[in-house]
Order: structure tokens, then C-alpha cells, then sequence
């Protein structure tokens, strides 16, 4: 049985069709965005989807798709010849695209909007839980008691029909999902500025159907119960599309899992000239452009490293097909130097990246006359004064013993600009306690120690402190005697017993003193150190590029099956984990991993436990063990990791790799240990680290930045083997739950 959180929903990004490079190739699009829902209420209406569509049709234009080849079906959008995404208009699309497809050719389908449920046929034996996921098109209607159906939807089976026939015709299909109908295991609190895609079929009842939706609605639940025996789940929201025999292969990715929520929202965060976009369209987007040799596995591993950046714990994107380990666009992209234009406007020098290319205030770029100028042609440098969502102003600047260029000798054409020093904020933004029907307003003595911590800044140094209304990293949640730590989206789990990690608040704390803080304000700030800890090191992980993969991780489950609340179908089997995998694990279940290096060149490994009270735990070099795997060594972990509930909720395995030489000291990044709030046993452990581990060079000075250091940090200084680019990050995730 798939370990992984299975989709019962459905709300698409993009579909790619990759196919295998010929000289009569050619690539077909078809990009569909709904913002404007006619027929339903204003708070189910979108901005996302329009700017969805404009990023991903200038993606294609930047290689070089012609215009004639892409359809548009975009309410909203400024693309000339854009129709409007009704029913009709988006089938007849994706049947023109299928007919026009050759042997080879690629094609790109991209859908954004909102989708939903619907009782299945009762013959439909493709639905294991009995319920359609439908698409929900611009004139979506409501669902009729008469046909059993929600009017002008377009079902699950139609959009799986549509692919195989692309397929058919020899065309490689990239299938992308985005934010899906939710189950009810999380609720979004929600976030400010952000609009969750998602459409409760229960919004799509009018009352005189409702006695006829409840029947059909009961009927289907009976109907998925008796089909999946207990406990098998469907296995993705196209049925049999992904498997499905036909001519060309296929990848799909669903950028949610059950009982889990999307949003949109400005992007990208804290940044000027930001604009709605779908989460995992935006992060898709960048990963592409950033890494366009990668794989498709790669390819969504970047884009889960980019949301645990921003301290997203969800949603959380799947994977499937036949081609996961495949680069994307076949072989044929090949990383060049990472290089923008820079031009003259007027008396300001403008950079065409800003924070979308991880280009912050601050950073440090060397320019070039030309894009295909060597290093060594060197012009000089210059300093980002002002960074934008997508452009940024600079000034040139004396940098490392190069003087400052006169920008009157750049060429009309302009020159190109390569990051040599790019900063990333390591500041952590919380929001004061919000309010709503999950979170309790806050009394006056926890009103009291936030602003104790905005009077003593050195007590949580790396806390900026933001309004309810602003975007924030941490949002602050009281219920009863306690302050919960909620993530940026606001996201609770409603499991029984789940708890968001949080901290208890004596009532008899000690007041501060002009010379003394108080110890509930000294407890507050440390919580908030950790936290800065662990999201800044997922940032660093996150807005670094990494390169090609090193080592090959392979993680499996054992299951506990006597523990309580097993599945009915639990094995004992070894089940194997992949990265988007999010099992939910018991006490007493066990994780095995072997680690394999298949590479020419050694590699230094550091592994770390982050659990969900923020501990960040040693699991790998410890007791004096040496971090170095040599080329063609592999590493089993012994002995295996065996959970336990003394701290539940989502926990992450880090693997930090990079490239060792024999006559060097190891880079391993066990210092980044720390005690998390409830400061319980741990899954590994810190004892026994040696000192001698330590790091070295680029990567390590941008750890110890994320740890501990100033607010600001450089992400690449050096191109040296711990420089962050020289890097591989790979995480593993699950629930833990009693």
C-alpha cells in the first residue's frame, strides 16, 4: 500500500508534456486560468490564476514556443488573443492539442482555479472513495438533484481521457495539480492577503437539492467504505491516467495531499511589486528556472525545500509516473553561469532579477560585458540598493579591490550581472496573538510579555515583530494556558490530540524588573530563538540551487502493528519513503536508512532529527564516527531510528552533503544541535558528538549565520566545495502521532 497521504480533491496548475527531442519536435500549449467564478459567492472568486498563466506563457516564450502555438483561456489576462475558460472552450482546447500532437512533439497544459467533490457513478469502479474530483470552469454550476452532478464541472475521467490521448500520440506528459477540494485533518486560520483554492461541494448545493445531495452523499461514503475494505486509499486523482497503457510516458505532480489546503497569495513574500499567485504555481515557476537540468524528482524537492523556507509545513506537493528521475525538457538544458541583464534607466541602474532569483538588498553582483564574457572580463561590481519581486536597482561599488566602474561606458544594449554575494534575511517575523474560533484572545499577561520582548530586543534578537494583518512567519495563537507556535499559513491540525508546538505560561510568572526580564519573557524569547534556527536553516536550504545529486538516500518504514489506531491492512514489510511521502507514524514504528555515494569523489555527510518542538537532533556523525563516505561506500544507520510520542507532529530527517577530499578536515554541520521547547529524549542524539567536527568554508560561515549570527547572511561568497552551490539537501518528512 502507498505510504504517502493520498489526493481526494482536485484544483490544477499545469500539466508539461515533455517529449523526447526530434528535429521535427514541437511544442503545443494550452494555458487555462480561472479568476472569476459568475456564479459563485465573492469569497470563492481568485486573483492567482491570471498571473499563473502570464508567468507560465512567458516561461514558454523564453523558450522560444512560438505564440501561434499557445492557446490562452485566461479570464483576466492581457495575453492578446486570450478566450475566456468555460467548459466548452477547455475541452475543444485539450482535444485540438491531442489531435496536433506528434511523435516527440511537447506539450504544455496549464489549468488554474478552483476544483471540488462529487458523488461518483455507482458502476464508476475507478473511485475507491466514490467521489469525482471536478475541475470547476469559468460557468461552473450548482449541483443538480436531477443528474447527480455539479453542472458544467469537468470531471476527473474527462481530464484523465484527455491526457491518454495526448499520450496516444506519442507525446510524454508532465501532469501538474495544484490546491485540490480539502478533507478536514488541517484548517488555514487563514493567513492575511491569502485566499485558499479550494471549493466545499457543500457550497455548490442549493437548499432545495439538499435532501437529495445528503442522500447521495451518504450513499457514496457507504459505497467507498465497502471498496476500500478499511483501509486502502485511491491511488491519485486520475484514476488509471498515469498508468494507463499508451505511446508516451508521463509525470504527474499534486501539489496537495489529502486534508491538506493551497493558497494564494502575494508573492513572492515581503517584497514590493509582489502579485497574486498560486503557491506551488510561483515555487514551481522558480525551481524550473533556476534548475533546468534538473529532474522532476529534483524539481519538487526544490519546491518543498522553497515552502519550509517561508516556514510552510503545508501543503505538501506528490509525485508519480514513469519518468521521475528523468531531466526535465529531456537532456538538451544545460546550466550556464547564472547571469541577469543590467541596463541604464535614466540616471538609475536596473537589474532585470529581484527577489523572485533570490537577489535581496544588499547583495553583491559582478558585471560583464556580454553574456557569453569569461569571468575574467571582469567590469566591476555593483551593490542591490532596492530589490523588487522581478527587478532590483543597483549602484556600482569598490569590491574586492576592484574600484567602482563608470556606468557611462555600459554599452546601449546594456551588460549582464552574476551574483557573486546574495544575502538572505534571517529574520523572524511573528505576528502578536490573533484572534479567531480556534484562538483565544489573549489576557493581558501574555499582551504583557510580547511587548517585554519588543522593549528587550536581546531576548529574541532575530524576532521582527509584525502586525496580525501583515504576512508573518510565526503567528502567535493562546489557547487556554498556553501560546502556540502556528506556522506562516496559520495552519492548525485538527486531529484528535494533535497540538500546534507551543509553550505553557505560569500564571504566577514573575513581573520584569527595570534590571531583570521576566522568566516567562526569557522562556518566550528563547522558543523564539529555536524557531528562527530551524526555519533559518530550512532557508538555507531552500534558496540555494543545489547541484547535481551526490548520494542516494534510502529510507523505509516498519510498521508498529500493534500499536493503536494501525491500519487494518498493517504489514510488517519494509515500506519505502521517498521525499514526498508524508506517512502518518506511531510509537515503536522504525526508520531504516542506508545512505550509498555512487559519485567518483568522496562526500561529507551530516544528518539531523528536526522534530516538531523544534529540536534539532545529531543522527549522523556521532560518537566520534567520520562523516566522510567514500566514492562508491555507503553508510547504514545503525542502529535504525524507532519513534516515539514524546514529541508528535510533522518531524523532518535533513541529509547535508558535500564533496570531502582525503587530505582535508570533514565539513559536518553538528553544531547546528539544539534542545527543543519541551527539551524531551530525543529520536538521535547530540552526546557523544566529537569536537573536531566542524565545518568549514562558505557553507559553514552560512550555517552559522542561520544559528546564530546577524540577521542578514551570505548565501553564495565562494565557489569552493562547501560553497552552498556545491551542496545537496535532502529531507524527509512525516506525522508523528499517539
Amino acid at each position: 500500500m502507498p505510504l504517502r497521504t493520498l489526493v481526494h480533491s482536485l484544483c490544477f496548475v499545469a500539466f508539461f508534456n515533455i517529449g523526447s527531442a526530434t528535429a521535427a519536435a514541437r511544442t503545443h500549449a494550452v494555458l487555462v486560468g480561472i479568476s472569476e467564478y459568475p456564479n459563485l459567492e465573492e469569497r470563492l472568486q481568485l486573483n492567482g490564476p491570471r498571473n499563473d498563466v502570464a508567468a507560465f506563457h512567458e516561461f514558454l516564450r523564453e523558450r522560444n514556443v512560438p505564440a501561434a502555438d499557445i492557446r490562452v483561456l485566461a479570464d483576466g489576462s492581457e495575453i492578446k488573443g486570450a478566450g475566456l475558460p468555460t467548459r466548452k472552450a477547455i475541452l475543444d482546447a485539450l482535444a485540438e492539442t491531442a489531435s496536433k500532437s506528434a511523435e516527440g512533439d511537447t506539450v504544455f497544459l496549464l489549468l488554474s482555479g478552483h476544483g471540488s467533490q462529487q458523488p461518483a457513478a455507482a458502476n464508476d469502479k475507478d473511485e475507491l472513495d466514490q467521489l469525482d474530483e471536478i475541475f470547476l470552469p469559468r460557468d461552473v454550476g450548482k449541483w443538480s438533484g436531477e443528474t447527480g452532478v455539479v453542472l458544467q464541472a469537468i470531471t476527473d475521467n474527462e481530464i484523465g481521457a484527455a491526457i491518454t490521448r495526448i499520450r496516444n500520440r506519442g507525446a510524454f506528459v508532465w501532469a501538474i495539480f495544484d490546491h485540490c477540494n480539502s478533507g478536514t485533518m488541517t484548517r488555514s486560520l487563514p493567513a492575511p492577503g491569502e485566499r485558499d483554492r479550494q471549493v466545499q461541494l457543500a457550497d455548490l448545493v442549493d437548499k432545495k437539492d439538499k435532501p437529495a445531495f445528503d442522500a447521495a452523499m451518504q450513499s457514496a461514503f457507504a459505497r467507498g467504505e465497502q471498496s476500500r475494505g478499511g483501509g486502502s486509499q485511491e491511488a491519485t486523482i486520475l484514476d488509471n491516467a498515469t498508468t494507463a497503457t499508451s505511446k508516451g510516458g508521463m509525470v504527474a505532480f499534486y501539489a496537495a495531499q489529502s486534508g491538506e489546503t493551497t493558497p494564494e497569495g502575494a508573492l513572492p513574500v515581503y517584497s514590493s511589486g509582489s502579485k497574486p499567485r498560486g503557491w506551488f504555481s510561483y515555487y514551481l515557476d522558480k525551481a524550473m528556472r533556476e534548475r533546468p537540468e534538473a529532474t522532476y524528482r529534483q524539481i519538487i524537492d526544490q519546491v518543498m525545500l522553497s515552502y519550509r523556507a517561508e516556514n510552510r509545513n503545508a501543503p505538501t506537493p506528490m509525485l508519480e509516473g514513469t519518468a521521475q528521475d528523468a531531466p526535465i525538457f529531456g537532456s538538451q538544458i544545460v546550466r550556464g553561469p547564472q547571469q541577469w541583464l543590467i541596463a541604464k534607466r535614466g540616471e538609475l541602474l536596473r537589474l532585470s532579477a529581484g527577489v523572485f532569483n533570490e537577489v535581496t538588498e544588499d547583495s553583491i553582483l559582478s558585471v560583464v560585458p556580454k553574456a557569453s564574457s569569461k569571468d575574467s572580463e571582469l567590469l566591476g561590481y555593483v551593490r542591490v540598493v532596492e530589490a523588487g519581486a522581478a527587478s532590483a536597482i543597483v549602484e556600482p561599488v569598490e569590491h574586492a579591490g576592484k574600484p567602482v566602474f563608470d556606468i557611462a561606458k555600459l554599452s546601449k544594449g546594456g551588460a549582464y550581472a552574476r551574483p557573486v554575494e546574495l544575502k538572505v534575511d534571517y529574520a523572524l517575523r511573528v505576528s502578536a496573538p490573533v484572534q479567531n474560533d480556534y484562538c483565544s484572545a489573549a489576557p493581558a499577561r501574555i499582551d504583557a510579555l510580547v511587548q517585554e520582548l519588543k522593549n528587550r530586543p536581546s531576548l529574541a534578537p532575530r524576532v521582527r515583530w509584525v502586525e496580525v494583518k501583515n504576512a508573518a512567519d510565526v503567528r502567535l495563537c493562546v489557547v487556554r494556558d498556553r501560546v502556540l507556535f502556528l506556522d506562516g499559513s496559520g495552519t492548525i491540525d485538527l486531529r484528535p490530540g494533535a497540538e500546534a508546538p507551543g509553550i505553557t505560561i505560569a500564571a504566577d510568572n514573575k513581573p520584569a524588573s527595570a534590571d531583570e526580564p521576566s522568566p516567562a519573557a526569557i522562556q518566550l524569547g528563547e522558543s523564539l530563538q529555536r524557531i528562527a534556527r530551524v526555519k533559518n536553516i530550512a532557508k538555507v536550504a531552500g534558496e540555494v540551487s543545489a547541484s547535481a545529486p551526490k548520494i542516494k538516500i534510502d529510507v523505509k518504514l516498519k510498521r508498529n502493528c500493534n500499536a493503536a489506531g494501525a491500519e487494518p491492512d498493517c504489514t510488517d514489510d519494509l515500506l519505502p519513503i521517498t521525499a514526498t511521502d508524508r506517512p502518518i507514524l506511531r510509537d515503536k514504528d522504525i526508520i531504516t536508512v542506508t545512505v550509498s555515494n555512487p559519485t567518483a569523489q568522496g562526500i561529507d555527510l551530516t544528518t539531523l532529527y528536526v522534530d516538531d518542538s523544534f529540536g534539532i537532533n545529531v543522527i549522523f556523525p556521532i560518537n566520534g564516527e567520520s562523516a566522510k563516505l567514500p566514492a562508491g561506500g555507503s553508510k547504514v544507520f545503525s542502529p535504525p531510528l524507532t519513534i516515539n510520542t514524546r514529541t508528535t507532529g510533522r518531524e523532518q530527517l535533513l541529509f547535508i552533503a558535500v564533496p570531502s577530499e582525503s587530505l582535508t578536515a570533514e565539513t559536518t554541520f553538528v553544531g547546528l544541535a539544539q534542545e527543543g521547547m519541551q527539551m524531551l529524549a530525543s529520536r538521535g542524539t547530540s552526546k557523544g558528538v566529537s569536537a573536531d567536527h566542524r565545518g568549514a568554508g562558505g557553507l559553514e560561515a552560512l550555517f552559522n549565520d542561520a544559528a546564530s549570527g546577524s540577521n542578514a547572511g551570505t548565501v553564495r561568497a565562494v565557489n569552493d566545495r562547501t560553497s552552498p552551490t556545491s551542496a545537496q539537501f535532502s529531507s524527509f518528512s512525516w506525522v508523528v502521532t499517539k
